[in-house]
């Protein structure tokens, strides 16, 4: 039992985490978008390098989220067989 709670515990805490990171990322990317003043420079930032690493990681942190969340019902399922 004491290893199921420190699983929920850790779990918690990387959850926490990747809401911080994606946090992050948005802001980043809505401060870059909030600078481009014409719709070209918003087309140059979004087929830009920097704006495709943005949205590969909050993409692979959503991943991650939803895995996450996969291993919640799946241990909720579990506790009640």
């Amino acid at each position: 039992m004491i290893k199921k709670v420190e699983v929920r515990r850790r779990l918690a805490l990387y959850e926490k985490k990747l809401k911080e990171e994606r946090q992050s990322i948005i802001a980043e990317m809505d401060r870059m978008s909030e600078a481009c003043t014409t719709l070209a420079m918003k087309r140059i930032w979004q087929n830009s390098k920097e704006y495709l690493e943005l949205v590969t990681r909050l993409t692979t942190l959503n991943e991650v989220s939803m895995d996450i969340i996969d291993i919640r019902c799946d241990e909720m399922f579990a506790d009640e067989f």
